[in-house]
């Protein structure tokens, strides 16, 4: 009966120890998994910033060329009525 009684004692003994393990081994790992995720969650976000500040700098880029280009095409259309304005009162 002793002999029972002192296998069930370190049956649990041996349970409770390997439980507590397995508990700190998965805190460990869900640390590490949340760190993981923390560190890329980071990069993607630097990375969509780094994507997004191109992004804008080429829709600068693109508006200031349709600036100009207006720019231009209304002077062209200043000069050529210019013209037309000096043909019609020189003749």
């Amino acid at each position: 009966m002793k002999d029972m009684e002192a296998r069930l004692m370190k049956n649990a003994t041996d349970m409770r120890e390997q439980l507590t393990k397995n508990a700190t081994d998965m805190k460990e790992q869900l640390t590490k998994n949340a760190t993981d995720m923390k560190e890329q969650l980071t990069k993607n976000a630097t990375d969509m910033e780094i994507r997004l500040s191109k992004d804008i700098k080429n829709i600068e880029i693109t508006y200031g060329k349709i600036i100009t280009g207006a720019v231009i095409i209304g002077a062209i259309g200043s000069f050529i009525g210019a013209v037309s304005l000096a043909v019609s009162i020189g003749a």
